[in-house]
């Protein structure tokens, strides 16, 4: 039988230093499958599918996901790793700080090239070509926040679009495909020199009305 001390051997210690190239969906497999022989605990193959499809094989992503649900879940050896499991450890990466993800937001609201780069590719039809001998397009793809799709174009991993949404200042913001239409239930309308509030029906009149609120109190 391993010893406690053999247990808690992680092949997560991915360094975040190291400029590694992402991994396939093979690479990920192995990497689990290493863990499970080490321990004697299983993924459901459902995880480790979604593991490679959320993270775009970046291995950061994929460090901290493992790290979370090996190590900070404290799920029983015994128990196998479900997507009920990977849900809760992808709630908590997206509500945690973190230096990496913090670094790159600094760099994001420090130079605003990042955020206009991020903005022609969530929101523009277009789409922007990838190849690493763009600097910007070279550091994106290094932090896992774009990846290149089947087409060679750059598509904006969904798991850091999370926190790209969150900090990027606009009124609208569609991710890897934009509306040639806008529904009446979707709200219109920018931010700092496109302008206060919202377009649409209902955003429209929300917008002209002014709430006044009455209590009456009757008699019984």
């Amino acid at each position: 039988m391993a010893s406690p001390q053999l247990l808690s051997i992680s092949p997560f210690n991915i360094q975040d230093e190291f400029n590694l190239s992402n991994f396939t969906v093979e690479q990920v497999r192995e990497l689990l499958t290493q863990y499970t022989e080490e321990t004697g605990q299983f993924f459901a193959p459902e995880v480790i599918e979604i593991f490679h499809k959320q993270t775009g094989g970046q291995p950061f992503l994929i460090n901290r996901f493992a790290q979370i649900l090996t190590e900070e879940l404290e799920i029983p050896k015994a128990e196998t790793i479900t997507m009920a499991h990977f849900s809760e450890a992808y709630v908590q990466l997206l509500d945690e700080d973190n230096t990496n993800i913090s670094h790159l937001l600094t760099n994001i609201r420090r130079d605003p090239r990042f955020e206009s780069f991020l903005m022609r590719i969530a929101s523009y039809d277009k789409g922007i070509h990838f190849s690493r001998d763009n600097e910007i397009i070279a550091e994106l793809a290094t932090y896992g926040v774009i990846t290149k799709d089947t087409h060679r174009m750059c598509k904006i991993n969904i798991d850091w679009a999370m926190w790209f949404v969150r900090e990027v200042e606009s009124g609208n913001l569609m991710v890897n495909w934009a509306t040639q239409w806008r529904a009446d239930l979707m709200p219109y309308g920018g931010v700092r020199k496109s302008g206060m509030g919202k377009e649409g029906p209902k955003s429209g009149i929300e917008e002209m009305t002014e709430l006044k609120m009455a209590i009456f109190h009757l008699d019984s």
